[in-house]
């Protein structure tokens, strides 16, 4: 039994219906490197774009991704590292080079379009001097 990634799923299925990377980005609003860096496993799709992607694809969600990857990290961290780097009167652009990160990645990461990788956040949590419960929002939209 082959076990595919996220990634290679996203990549098997757009090969399998004749679209290259950037025709795929296209229809789905994504830049090509955002996109390249999904199907690498490099990074992780959010959920917004992993629906975007079966419906483009003509596929279930569940064809392309497993719910262990989409699961690892907390939703919605994206808010609270918005709000830790204005805290630390970061730029984006500064956290993302600190991060290691594209500064159009975070900028996906603090607007829910893309989640972080376990890596981006155990960097993201360092660099901000903060633990992982402090980037998790509670049900009422505040810090857990």
């Amino acid at each position: 039994m082959r076990i595919r990634s996220n990634g290679g799923r996203i990549r098997e299925r757009r090969l399998r219906k004749g679209l290259k990377l950037v025709e795929l980005a296209r229809r789905i609003s994504y830049s090509e490197q955002h996109l390249g860096q999904v199907e690498r496993d490099h990074i992780n799709a959010g959920i917004d774009m992993l629906r975007t992607l079966a419906t483009v694809l003509e596929c279930d969600l569940a064809d392309i991704s497993t719910i262990e990857t989409t699961a690892t990290v907390p939703l919605h961290v994206g808010a609270r590292v918005r709000e830790l780097r204005l805290r630390r009167g970061m730029k984006t652009a500064e956290l993302a080079t600190a991060v290691g990160c594209s500064h159009n990645h975070l900028s996906q990461v603090e607007t829910g379009r893309a989640q972080p990788s376990t890596g981006l956040l155990h960097r993201l949590v360092k660099t901000l001097d903060c633990t992982v419960d402090d980037l998790k929002i509670s049900s009422r939209g505040r810090a857990a």
